[in-house]
């Protein structure tokens, strides 16, 4: 990620409003989405331990807002339903 420890971007769509933030700490990075109603997104985030990432707070798995992931060598794919998510998940390494 280089010298970039932290970004905020926004985009109003058709369905509403789009975020995409994420700011790098020490050991995880903490990332913020805004998905509109009615819509889904597919985020793919880079960690050292997928089983690691928390959505609000709960695993991954156990979230409201979660679909579906796909394990990848650190990394993880996940497809969100519409809302407002905080997330943190172990820096790769």
């Amino acid at each position: 990620m280089g010298n970039i420890n932290e970004v905020r971007t926004s985009y109003v769509a058709a369905w509403g409003p789009v975020e995409s933030n994420w700011r790098l700490g020490a050991t995880q990075t903490e990332y913020e989405f805004t998905i509109p109603a009615n819509a889904q997104a597919t985020v793919e985030l880079r960690t050292a331990s997928p089983d690691a990432l928390r959505i609000d707070g709960a695993a991954a798995g156990d979230a409201p807002c979660f679909v579906s992931s796909k394990m990848k060598p650190e990394k993880i794919e996940l497809i969100l339903g519409s809302g407002h998510y905080r997330m943190a998940a172990p820096n790769p390494r």
